[in-house]
């Protein structure tokens, strides 16, 4: 009896050999591979990828470069409920620096061979793929080369190892399921917003400390988790104290709002009055602001005029009035 294999299953017995010839000497540079590539899904620190491969399926992870700096590695989890797989007969082979196709399909690929795991559990296996340097994956026996995850992709390619396979076992399907390992750090940024021309002033007058240490503006700061005392000082344009809250994995952006360095005045006085604001009458402006420092005030009411200087606050509320005294007098 002969057994039919289809065009793709010779493209897969193909690759088997081929990767096969590979491992047999342990380089470091890069290696060509042709799979099929099934999906290419992008981690970050929260998230959980878990897919389905069969013989020769690839499947491309993208580290999301904004959360790169909170995963220490990744780790893979290869399993299948199948009871029509021997032992052995396939590898999970796992690669680095992978350039991402254009399309999905059948691609010839090349990257950093990180480690061939041969699956003679047919149930579960796992891997832990390190990203650059993780003391605690030297511990670990199924830690893989470590990696850089700012260059090129992760692969995961189902391989067949076992010559004469039939086609059920070549249809057979894996589970993978990707987890991120999250260093035990979190981050703050701190950013200001408003106009421009009043950002310009704050950013030269401010002082910024975290926990207090001394932070720059707009720049991710790491620290492990935890509450954080945040102190923004500004001139008269800010002046804040806060509790921060550091969690792992994720960047927490807290915006300072700066403020007009003015102060709210509101006039309380006859209707018939004139009102004049440094020599300039006030007309249909109750309440307004003014700048913190000394001024000129002057009330008219009939014949009578009072006029003195004021020194005002910035971010500070005054009532201006009038207090006419009643002259008796005797003839």
């Amino acid at each position: 009896m002969g057994i039919t294999i289809g065009s793709r299953q010779l493209a897969i017995l193909s690759l088997a050999v081929l990767v096969l010839s590979a491992t047999a000497v342990d380089t470091v540079g890069a290696q060509s591979f042709r799979g099929e590539v099934s999906s290419r899904d992008t981690i970050t620190p929260g998230a959980t990828i878990e897919r389905t491969i069969s013989s020769g399926d690839v499947l491309l992870v993208h580290v999301d470069p904004a959360g790169r700096r909170f995963i220490a590695g990744l780790e893979i989890t290869v399993e299948t409920a199948s009871e029509s797989i021997t032992p052995g007969s396939f590898s999970a082979a796992v690669f680095g620096a992978v350039d991402p196709p254009d399309a999905r399909g059948v691609q010839n690929l090349a990257g950093q061979r990180l480690q061939t795991l041969p699956l003679t559990d047919p149930r579960r296996h796992q891997l832990y793929v390190p990203f650059g340097v993780d003391n605690s994956s030297d511990l670990q026996d199924n830690a893989t080369r470590p990696v850089d995850p700012g260059i090129g992709d992760i692969a995961i390619q189902l391989v067949p190892i076992m010559k004469g396979m039939d086609s059920a076992a070549l249809s057979a399907a894996y589970s993978v399921r990707i987890v991120p390992r999250l260093r035990p750090i979190g981050a703050v940024r701190v950013v200001l917003a408003g106009e421009e021309s009043l950002l310009s002033q704050t950013r030269a007058e401010l002082q910024l400390t975290l926990g207090g240490d001394e932070i720059a503006l707009d720049t991710v700061v790491e620290r492990a988790p935890g509450i954080y005392r945040l102190e923004a000082e500004a001139g008269d344009f800010l002046d804040t104290t806060s509790g921060v809250g550091v969690e792992q994995g994720r960047l927490r952006e807290i915006v300072l709002e700066p403020r007009e360095p003015v102060a709210m005045i509101r006039v309380s006085v006859p209707t018939v009055a004139e009102v004049y604001w440094n020599g300039t009458r006030l007309i249909d402006q109750n309440p307004f602001t003014a700048p913190p420092g000394e001024h000129a005030i002057m009330i008219r009411l009939g014949d009578f005029t009072v006029s003195r200087r004021i020194a005002v606050e910035a971010h500070e509320e005054y009532e201006l009035a009038i207090d006419l005294d009643i002259l008796l007098k005797q003839n």
